[in-house]
């Protein structure tokens, strides 16, 4: 989870610390002139990592699976008394996956119970089909690795670009330095 309350410093030394040589292209791409946009800016770089690594990662299962590969990136944050702080957290969209919200004591509003009513019946569909699409739900589209896009669910429901071509080639610079596991 990015950090909610990080100072300009902080953000600036971390980017050395992390991209070495390419900080300076990094902090051209994620700028801040304050701690508020540093903060801003972080949770930025975070999410684009997230969204341009998955994307990435397509390429490599997309070829050679037997199956269609879909990507989605989760943009709503659960009602109560992390909503601000911690935002759409990674996990945060398995109640609604599994259209389970009364099973976590929240106050749950109609709108999250929408969402829990298309993201399950997204699921519902890939186990059945091996395709989130169905009749009535906003259509999910198939990975490509020609467009970098990825599929929004949540606060809207809709195929989104992973990140500006100028981003994207910074973090594939950057993942191309690192050893592979």
């Amino acid at each position: 989870m990015p950090q909610t309350s990080v100072t300009l410093a902080q953000f600036q030394a971390a980017a050395h610390r992390k991209f070495g040589p390419l900080a300076d292209q990094f902090l051209k791409l994620y700028p801040a002139k304050d701690d508020a946009e540093a903060a801003l800016q972080n949770n930025a770089s975070v999410r684009d990592n997230s969204r341009i690594s998955t994307w990435l990662w397509g390429r490599l299962f997309s070829p050679g699976t037997p199956a269609p590969v879909y990507t989605y990136f989760w943009t709503h944050a659960q009602p109560g008394p992390t909503h601000d702080t911690r935002g759409a957290f990674h996990g945060s969209e398995i109640p609604y996956a599994f259209d389970s919200l009364d099973a976590v004591k929240l106050p749950w509003t109609d709108e999250d119970r929408r969402i829990a009513a298309t993201m399950s019946s997204y699921w519902a569909n890939i186990v059945k089909n091996g395709n989130p699409n169905g009749p009535g739900l906003p259509e999910w589209p198939l990975y490509t690795a020609a467009k970098p896009q990825v599929m929004e669910l949540g606060d809207h429901f809709g195929p989104i670009p992973v990140a500006s071509p100028e981003k994207i080639a910074f973090w594939e610079r950057f993942f191309a330095t690192q050893k592979a596991w």
